[in-house]
């Protein structure tokens, strides 16, 4: 239940503690006083807008906060799935919103910063708010169906989140088998072309290295005489031969002879040894050269055949680079196995289109299990919430009313399930059911919402509700009756009703006054509990109005139950 509500620089709140009690609490207070004010602080925690122009002139930031005691498992488990701490011996759930002035909003749970929609799970599974303005989603499926849920499965989502994994996992198949018959349907408007170009690449029978290795062939066939001169002519200059040199000793035959030279030397000069060696090195490398250079200049072929066959091979290459737009033979090979893949899915396309469609069909069924089991448990609630809206409508003053959640199947379910939920309604005799929002007036619309809240309330054991002056449209003997309802429910629920009607008014356990308080420099609401005295004069004043009479004190401590005035005179 929510037992302390502390709100800062927010409106004309400067500052509030209130600490609430369980049962059922009415506040009251004057039109404008701040009423509004404090809801609109409430929503803050249910994960509301929050606007900037809130704050308090002068503030840096308005700050609200919650702390809820006793709260149920399924909140300490979703405490414990989202990482925040929380005494499991005596848990509670502190929540805290604040906006700073340039707008940004920070959430926190028991001091830990959490998301929004975090803020807006645990919250809503702790408070609920409920408006006059909320009777209008009475004509909406998505409202209607999560009060059946709520009814059917109270905090247990085994169910729909089943459900709602199924048609996920339906809706992957059927996209995974319409794109893929997209994809043969495309494959098969292009096959002839796809496999003629194909055919046309895979003639070649290329290889990644072809086209480098053919390019550096065919230079060496083009230049064959210049290379092979040009290479007998070093050979002929290391051999030393007088065409090359102009005289007749090799190159090596003359290092041998230095190396010779530098040996003697070294008898009377030790370093001429170590030239020695390098010469003999380089005289043994210069002999490899010549052999080397001699074989490679004895292998140069000139062929003009080869060359020509050459060429013609590179032709057709970069026929076909340039036919596919393509850099380079990796490149053109990449384009033919993905022409290779387009052809095959042709190929294999009716094979792997039936897989998808197993694959499909069998996540359609298992959609279709768990929709017909998630239908069921809806119309067995909604079942057992019509004789109970019913008995409890029949005793706001309509003996004849007629009420029944209506299932129409959708031609496609969505994630919440197959059918569209109306609420059908008469309150006459002999009236036939049509749709609440078309056919109900004002009150009879508010009745049948309190009704449902109620039930869902009592159901599911939501710790705390708030009623915003849902009894708008129903005074007298009516509105006697929906303070009992809302005292039934304040024994499982804490209940707090802001009303503006005394019968409402006098059945609560405790009496919060809101009101406007002016001072030198601003005015500023404030909320306060009333004694026995000050509760009595309110309920005097909301029957006759700033002058109090003695009827109107009368009839308040008739509607108080009080068996003689107070000293109030």
């Amino acid at each position: 239940m929510l037992s302390t509500l502390y709100i800062s620089s927010y409106a004309l709140i400067s500052e509030l503690t209130l600490d609430l009690s369980s049962g059922f609490s009415v506040i009251t207070g004057e039109t404008g006083a701040g009423k509004s004010i404090l809801l609109g602080a409430l929503s803050l925690l249910r994960g509301g807008r929050a606007d900037a122009k809130v704050i308090q002139a002068g503030a840096k930031k308005c700050v609200v906060e919650a702390t809820l005691g006793d709260v149920a498992a399924d909140v300490v488990a979703l405490h414990d799935k989202e990482d925040i701490d929380i005494d499991t011996a005596q848990p509670e759930v502190i929540i805290r919103r604040e906006v700073a002035v340039s707008g940004k909003s920070r959430a926190f749970i028991n001091d830990t910063p959490v998301l929004l929609t975090t803020l807006r799970d645990v919250s809503d599974r702790l408070v609920d708010i409920h408006s006059q303005h909320q009777n209008l989603l009475l004509s909406r499926t998505d409202f209607l169906r999560s009060m059946l849920d709520r009814l059917a499965f109270g905090h247990d989502s085994r169910l729909l989140d089943a459900f709602a994994a199924a048609y996920q996992r339906c809706q992957e198949a059927r996209s995974r088998l319409q794109a893929h018959i997209a994809k043969v349907e495309q494959a098969r408007a292009q096959y002839d072309y796809n496999l003629y170009q194909l055919q046309q690449i895979d003639a070649l029978q290329l290889h990644p290295d072809e086209q480098c290795t053919l390019e550096a062939e065919r230079d060496a066939l083009t230049h064959g005489e210049d290379i092979r001169t040009a290479l007998a002519t070093a050979a002929a200059a290391l051999e030393g031969s007088a065409e090359a040199t102009g005289q007749g000793e090799s190159v090596a035959n003359r290092l041998r002879m230095a190396e010779a030279a530098a040996s003697d030397a070294s008898c009377f000069m030790p370093e001429a040894a170590s030239w020695s060696e390098r010469l003999n090195s380089v005289r043994i490398e210069v002999d490899d050269l010549w052999h080397d250079i001699s074989r490679a200049a004895d292998s140069v072929e000139v062929d003009p055949r080869r060359l020509e066959a050459v060429e013609e091979r590179l032709d057709a290459i970069y026929t076909l680079l340039h036919k596919h737009k393509c850099d380079d033979l990796a490149a053109l090979l990449a384009y033919a196995e993905s022409l290779r893949q387009q052809c095959d899915a042709v190929a294999l396309g009716e094979e792997h289109t039936a897989a998808l469609q197993r694959e499909a069909e069998a996540a359609a069924e298992q959609m279709q299990q768990t929709g017909q089991q998630l239908t069921a448990a809806r119309q067995a609630a909604a079942q057992q919430a019509e004789g109970l809206l019913v008995k409890e409508l029949q005793k706001f003053g309509m003996p004849h009313v007629q009420l029944q959640f209506q299932f129409v199947r959708r031609a496609a379910p969505d994630a919440s399930g197959f059918d569209t939920l109306h609420l059908m309604f008469a309150a006459n005799k002999g009236g036939v059911v049509q749709d609440v929002a078309d056919v109900a007036s004002g009150g009879e619309i508010a009745r049948v919402m309190l009704v449902l809240k109620a039930l869902v309330a009592t159901h599911t054991q939501l710790p705390t509700i708030i009623f915003d002056e849902i009894d708008t449209g129903v005074s007298g003997t009516m509105a006697e009756r929906m303070g009992h309802i809302m005292q039934q429910m304040a024994a499982t629920t804490q209940v707090l009703c802001i009303t503006h009607l005394p019968q409402i008014a006098a059945q609560g356990a405790h009496h919060y006054l809101v009101e406007k308080v002016e001072t030198a420099t601003a005015t500023a609401s404030e909320i306060r509990p009333l004694d026995d005295e000050e509760r009595l004069h309110e309920i005097a004043n909301m029957l006759s109005g700033a002058e109090i009479t003695a009827a109107a004190l009368n009839n308040a401590q008739e509607l108080l139950g009080l068996t003689k005035r107070n000293s109030c005179k």
